[in-house]
């Protein structure tokens, strides 16, 4: 039961909940106590590490920004500013720079911490710290300014914006400050208002005006063409219906499903795109394991919402499941104590119905050992399980999770036929792909076996663990 709940564990660990992290650099700590050299490359080391380890940091490896800047010819050396900070970040494109400043008095230390917006060049975080000792306790102190950044980052609320537009390739200005290349994630300080323009040689310019809300993400993308160097359009994001266009929700089951809106695709839902004019538009939702959805939607002014459930449609691919192998039945605990371990040969088939509904049958042959069951225990037995997934939920590309009802016989003597019990069972399945099209079927089932044999003594109550191989088609 142990390895059980570990497997789900880990299946769980597994699933992925954002892909939306804030992209930071890590620009050095400037010396000012004339540390070695030696003992300050090891400092910014630890303080890298220490950042690395903060989930919702994306932080540029240490090699890529140094091959980037050196691209640039740019050295971090020269900068004298905090502006020239800026503008290396906005050579590594990045959301964030994070630097510090170091100075000394004997064995006494103040370190200074700063964290820079590159979009918009404020400051969004800085802290202080002291200490005496050896130049290791700024390891130390620096470990402290970590823990205090991360709680600043996680109760802050800031904004997203995801731009793509059509042809890609164009500047993006936020501000009037270039900050990238389209398509692009970028972090902004919720509860505020920007200008948001984009540029391409040879196609229109396009310049909006965007009302975040703190916490919210915001999508869209931008068809270049729509608008010429003689017709720059503004657009009011903070209210799209007072402009008689469409706002638009679009939500897929699973939610990891690939979306195809007005030319762009998307990874992932929920998408939302503002400022949609009125009309038809194809939309196209994908994922490997599941038929594909195409259909032309008619967006109208005001909100529109678009819920796309892939699974109430039959899989496409490797969902059915062929069970054949070697399985493993154990009752890990019953009533009266009785308890009982069966292995043989299983044969089983599963259909998707549809809804997230799987249909199984399984047939498991073998021997066993019974406890208190019978006596002596039998030679062979049969257990045949009819069951219904009633509800699919897809963890990861190689985990998915089953809830159901299942009904079954269970024979204490083969050469006899009749049965013995009627089990009935709400089982929780795991279903493990290990490799292609094969994996492991794990099941714990509560269970209560119903006495049907005037043989047997006793109903059965009890948790029952089995392990089966399968192959999907």
């Amino acid at each position: 039961m142990r390895f059980l709940l570990l497997i789900f564990a880990l299946a769980m660990f597994s699933a992925q909940a954002s892909d939306l992290r804030v992209k930071v650099a890590l620009l050095g700590i400037k010396d000012n106590g004339g540390l070695d050299r030696k003992i300050l490359s090891k400092i910014e080391a630890h303080w890298y590490q220490s950042l690395g380890e903060l989930e919702l940091f994306e932080l540029l490896p240490a090699d890529t920004q140094r091959s980037t800047l050196a691209q640039h010819k740019f050295s971090l050396a020269t900068c004298r500013d905090d502006e020239c900070l800026v503008k290396a970040g906005k050579l590594l494109g990045v959301d964030q720079i994070i630097f510090g400043v170091v100075n000394r008095d004997r064995n006494a230390f103040d370190l200074s911490v700063y964290v820079r917006d590159v979009v918009t060049g404020d400051l969004t975080f800085d802290l202080r710290t002291s200490g005496e000792g050896a130049p290791k306790v700024l390891e130390d102190m620096l470990d402290q300014t970590v823990e205090k950044l991360g709680e600043h980052f996680t109760s802050a609320t800031p904004a997203w914006v995801r731009i793509s537009s059509f042809p890609s390739g164009a500047t993006i200005f936020i501000d009037d400050a270039e900050v990238g290349i389209s398509p692009k994630e970028i972090f902004l300080q919720g509860g505020r208002t920007y200008d948001i323009r984009l540029s391409l040689e040879g196609e229109g310019d396009y310049k909006s005006v965007v009302s975040l809300k703190e916490g919210e993400v915001r999508d869209f993308d931008v068809n270049l063409r729509k608008y010429g160097r003689s017709d720059r359009k503004t657009e009011q994001f903070s209210d799209p219906t007072t402009l008689g266009l469409g706002y638009v929700v679009i939500t897929t089951t699973p939610p990891d499903a690939e979306i195809t809106f007005r030319g762009a695709t998307f990874q992932g839902s929920p998408l939302t795109q503002a400022n949609v004019p009125a009309g038809a538009y194809e939309l196209q939702v994908t994922h490997p394991k599941y038929k594909p959805y195409r259909q032309m939607v008619q967006v109208t002014d005001g909100n529109n919402s678009f819920p796309v459930d892939l699974t109430s449609s039959a899989p496409s691919g490797a969902a059915n499941l062929g069970i054949l192998g070697y399985g493993l039945e154990s009752l890990l605990w019953g009533f009266g104590d009785d308890t009982y371990s069966f292995h043989g040969l299983v044969l089983g088939y599963g259909r998707v119905l549809g809804a997230g509904r799987v249909a199984k049958a399984t047939l498991l042959l073998g021997g066993g050992a019974l406890g208190e069951l019978t006596d002596p225990g039998p030679d062979l037995f049969y257990d045949l399980r009819l069951g219904m997934t009633l509800h699919r939920l897809l963890l990861s590309e190689s985990h998915e999770l089953h809830l159901g009802v299942e009904l079954g016989l269970l024979g204490l003597d083969l050469g006899a036929i009749s049965p013995s019990y009627l089990p009935l069972g709400l089982p929780v399945e795991l279903l493990w792909r290990l490799h292609g099209r094969w994996g492991l079927l794990l099941s714990l089932t509560p269970e209560y076996l119903l006495r049907i044999d005037d043989d047997v003594d006793r109903h059965l109550l009890g948790v029952t663990l089995k392990v089966t191989p399968f192959a999907s088609f």
